[in-house]
């Protein structure tokens, strides 16, 4: 935006609320600041005295300075002489004070160092659809909210105060900010502010004669003025004095009963709801109890609470009425501006938490886990971490490996990302229909409201079929959560109707209608949204119809709003505490996860006990409040940013810039951080191996893996790899094509290959089952290449090869099968046949039985089947589980392969039965054979030993699966065992016959 632009828009950052914009232009000499003049310049550019006349002139209202005033002012200022000429405005100002109670003390005056800072809202146009900031803000609410001896008498002058005159004609501030400047919407039907009941517009205020030289109230004024939102307390009379004068260069407005005796009223204008709204702090006491059930529920519980849910719909309530009011009052809704100021105040939070993530993971987390950890700060950056993790939740492998991510609880702030993008979009489809179809003007928000009915209608069905389809991929996803935002946003703008219809108010002297109920509805909102996490499985139930559960409770908070009560749920969500921790919500999300997530990591904990977990919240609240302090409000605050659009995008784009280049500082190449052991040479280990009387030289490559000759622990030269950055990429992973579509098969059913290099196969194998099966894709591949072959993998994550019935993922696997085989056609099928133990013992290895029902459809067909027996697991959700992760560490610290082996190996006959327990399979039937193949034996547990590392490979990439890099060197051994399953095979035998059932 132009700086004509800027001097023609409707803005006032920063400007204190209660307090004119001066527009005065500078004076000769005169440079222009925060505060209007330079101190040194204030004696020699004071305006002259008002004269009487031109104190009982109206005077025109003030031009606005661009920038956020200057917070450094807290002395009071010296109080201008009173004329003779002055007095009787000062008399009558005195009068109309003793009739009303003063206005209550401006929140925007809080001290900028000051924790209730942090509450202040800023302008309307600053403040659309912020997550963490309210629009509307103490100061709007009327002036009868607050007892006279709440606000101290300097504080809030008289002349700031409306006189109680029905005949006098009321303003709203804003409207009469902008009066010059912004073309009103069919102003000769809009009523009079004074007979609007809308209790979600301000009340009627005139300009304020005093600028930002006002004392700045105290701690106790602060609480004293929230807790008179529902705590109301009798007025008492101003105590009269003497009107104070503005430095300003221009006359001083006449207060409302001045204007009455001296002055003609202006005619009534027409009331404008885009700029001024009441701050609800049951909206904000909200959000505190939310972000607290997300941080408790995850530290104690694992569990998800809902909060979350609750976040996004109080986004899209806020959001909305912020520009539904613009839509209203004809203002732009300057979309690319908000989208500017939106996520430049969102970003630095965000990006000064992802950097802490990447150096905790890199100090603390796993190595396997940096690569994860990598990608996911780049995806919560760019607002697709939602989509980064649904793809990894249909991922058996990828799923797990991020399961200690911690950087998954940005799933949220990203859909957030998205609507905010989203939704403005949505406005302005509404402000084209109202420019091109004149009848839908009269009716804006009924515009809004019919089209996120038909989000909600359409976005609601998604989510109950996606949910009960791929409930894990649903989570995630946008479309499955966008009637959560809309039912907020409906909401949003239905609520001033509901307001007016109820009786409801905002203004602690005026009771509501039906207060007790009020009151009851508020405590059972809260109390349906306390429990939902507790009674509704969240995490395996949502985002389908029973997340309304936690919306519908935030909605009667919200509903029930001002009860007047002491008892009401609005008291309590007014209380200190709980509005602290709403205004540290957001940056309490962000860091309450990571810090957990380094804890648990530390202590090598599942799950945070009472006091530890205790602890890991306070530092999450401390960090939560230097995060809001230093990085939030300082940027959200800066007039720099705010006075040009580029450098609001400048802001953005240095944070991307901050995260894409942080991530490489810490993780520089993560495969520059792998390990290195003892750099030999070639022909040292030769040598190794010839001196022990001529036996087998090891062979001349870095990394032989399975094919080591000499020793398992020494065979082998330079890095071991994989590397952290490749070592959780599956084998099966690494297929070219899917044929999924091909064979017309369920989502939930894999079918990937890669085709013969030559056109068509000699010969197609096709690896069947779980991803113990598809982990051995990299041995087949290297054979493939090399003999013209295609490869199959054919299942799913988890799913044994059966017909048997299933009612989780392996559902859809197992009615599949027969269309699985008839399509791919495989010369050799190869699965698994035993099944091993995490916890090893007398129960460390059984049979798969539930084979009996698959394997009948590979002997009709004559195909011959290779079953594997599988290999040792270790405890899975244990750290000293994952194989990788121990191995690495001691070759980090100057180790080798054998101290790895000492410290992270196992005997076989601790991890494996001693015979195989699938080897009654074993059939020679020449038409359909069953070959049973041993790899731990052969290959995994060298000499009855199952070491991590082997011919200086990883051999396990976590607890029980094998890394691709070991599977490729295993191709000799495949290679022998499916050349010996189809030297079994008679091509000229005849499938057996069925034998006649006796009874003829």
């Amino acid at each position: 935006m132009s700086d004509d632009d800027a001097r023609s828009a409707p803005r006032a950052h920063g400007r204190r609320r209660g307090t004119p914009r001066d527009e005065t232009p500078p004076g000769f000499g005169e440079k222009p600041g925060a505060d209007g003049p330079l101190a040194d310049q204030v004696g020699q550019d004071a305006p002259p005295e008002p004269t009487p006349a031109a104190q009982d002139a109206p005077t025109p209202p003030p031009a606005r300075r661009h920038g956020r005033r200057a917070r450094h002012l807290e002395e009071p200022p010296p109080e201008a002489p009173a004329s003779p000429d002055a007095e009787p405005s000062a008399a009558a100002s005195a009068e109309s004070s003793a009739e009303t109670p003063p206005a209550r003390a401006d929140y925007a005056h809080v001290h900028p160092e000051s924790l209730d800072a942090w509450l202040e809202p800023g302008d309307a146009t600053a403040d659309l659809g912020y997550p963490v900031e309210f629009e509307g803000t103490a100061d709007d609410v009327s002036a009868d909210d607050n007892p006279a001896e709440d606000v101290p008498a300097a504080a809030v002058p008289a002349e700031d105060v409306p006189a109680e005159d029905d005949a006098a004609p009321k303003h709203d501030a804003a409207a009469t900010d902008d009066a010059a400047e912004i073309p009103r919407t069919n102003p000769s039907a809009a009523a009079p502010v004074d007979e609007a009941p809308d209790a979600w517009t301000t009340a009627p205020r005139t300009e304020s004669t005093v600028h930002d030289e006002r004392p700045l109230p105290s701690h106790a004024d602060l609480d004293r003025a929230t807790r008179g939102r529902t705590h109301p307390a009798p007025a008492a009379p101003a105590a009269p004095g003497p009107p104070q004068q503005s430095p300003s260069r221009r006359p001083s407005e006449p207060a409302p009963a001045e204007r009455t005796a001296a002055a003609p009223a202006p005619p009534p204008r027409p009331s404008e709801p885009a700029l001024s709204v009441p701050f609800r702090v049951e909206i904000h006491g909200l959000r505190a109890i939310a972000i607290l059930l997300v941080a408790v529920y995850h530290i104690w519980f694992g569990r998800v609470s809902g909060g979350v849910d609750v976040f996004l719909f109080i986004s899209a309530f806020l959001l909305t009425g912020s520009f539904a009011r613009r839509l209203e009052s004809g203002r732009p809704l300057a979309v690319p501006r908000y989208w500017l100021k939106t996520f430049k105040r969102l970003l630095p939070p965000a990006v000064v938490t992802i950097l802490g993530s990447l150096i905790l993971a890199f100090t603390v987390l796993p190595p396997t886990i940096w690569a994860t950890v990598q990608r996911q700060a780049w995806a919560s950056a760019l607002y697709i971490q939602n989509y980064v993790l649904a793809a990894d939740s249909v991922d058996y492998y990828a799923h797990d490996a991020a399961a200690a991510s911690p950087l998954q609880h940005f799933w949220s702030m990203s859909i957030q990302g998205q609507i905010f993008l989203l939704w403005p979009l949505l406005f302005a489809l509404g402000a084209l229909l109202m420019r091109r179809v004149p009848v839908l003007r009269a009716h804006p928000r009924r515009l809004m409201a019919g089209m996120f009915s038909l989000v909600i209608v359409i976005s609601l069905v998604w989510s109950i079929v996606s949910t009960a389809s791929n409930q894990t991929f649903a989570y995630f996803d946008t479309a499955a959560r966008l009637w959560e935002f809309a039912l907020g946003s409906l909401l949003g703008l239905m609520l001033p109707r509901i307001d007016r219809a109820t009786g409801a108010t905002t203004s602690a002297a005026t009771p509501p209608r039906f207060a007790a109920a009020r009151a009851v509805i508020g405590w059972v909102g809260l109390a349906a949204l306390l429990s939902c996490g507790a009674l509704v499985d969240v995490q395996g139930m949502f985002p389908g119809w029973i997340a309304i559960w936690p919306l519908a409770a935030a909605g009667l908070v919200i509903l029930a709003g001002r009860s007047g009560r002491a008892w009401g749920a609005d008291a309590f969500l007014s209380l200190r505490p709980v509005a602290f921790l709403g205004s540290i919500a957001y940056a309490l999300y962000l860091v309450h996860w990571p810090l957990l997530i380094g804890w648990l990591a530390l202590t090598g904990q599942e799950r945070a006990g009472a006091l530890d977990g205790a602890g890991v919240l306070a530092v999450s609240l401390l960090v939560a409040w230097l995060l809001t302090r230093l990085v939030d409000t300082p940027i959200r605050r800066s007039a720099w940013l705010d006075a040009r659009p580029r450098r609001a995008l400048a802001a953005v784009a240095v944070s991307l810039v901050v995260v894409l280049v942080g991530s490489q500082a810490v993780f520089p190449a993560v495969g520059e951080r792998s390990l290195t052991v003892a750099q030999g040479s070639q022909d040292a280990d030769a040598d190794a191996g010839a001196s022990d009387g001529g036996g087998p030289a090891a062979p001349a490559v870095p990394n032989p893996g399975a094919q080591w000759t000499v020793d398992p622990m020494t065979d082998g030269f330079g890095a071991t790899i994989p590397s952290p950055d490749v070592v959780t990429k599956p084998s099966e992973h690494t297929y070219a094509e899917d044929c999924q579509k091909e064979l017309g098969l369920p989502d939930t059913v894999t079918c990937r290959y890669t085709p013969a290099p030559d056109g068509d196969p000699d010969l197609t194998v096709a690896l069947a089952g779980d991803s113990h099966a598809g982990q051995y894709t990299g041995a087949i591949q290297q054979i493939a290449k090399e003999r013209n072959w295609a490869v199959y993998y054919i299942g799913h994550s988890g799913c044994t090869f059966t017909t048997d019935p299933a009612t989780n993922q392996c559902e859809d696997v197992n009615t599949s099968w027969e269309t699985l085989i008839d399509g791919v056609d495989p010369d050799v099928l190869i699965t698994m046949g035993t099944r091993t133990s995490f916890d090893g013992g007398s129960d460390t290895e059984s049979d798969r039985e539930n084979l009996d029902s698959a394997l009948p459809l590979t002997t009709e067909r004559g195909i011959p089947v290779l079953l594997l027996r599988d290999n040792p697991r270790w405890p899975k959700k244990e750290e000293s589980g994952n194989r990788f992760d121990c191995s690495f560490d001691v070759l980090r610290e100057g180790g080798d392969a054998a101290q790895a082996d000492a410290e992270c190996g196992d005997d076989m006959k601790n991890r494996m039965d001693a015979e195989n327990p699938s080897a009654y399979r074993a059939s020679d039937d020449p038409y359909a054979p069953i070959r049973i193949a041993d790899p731990a034996t052969d290959v995994l547990c060298p000499k009855g030993r199952c070491s991590p590392i082997i011919g200086n490979v990883f051999v396990y990439r976590d607890s029980y699966h094998l890394t691709d890099a070991f599977s490729r060197t295993m191709d000799d051994w495949f290679e022998e065992q499916i050349d010996a399953t189809l030297a079994m095979k008679d091509p000229d035998a005849e499938a057996p016959q069925e034998e006649a059932s006796d009874g003829g």
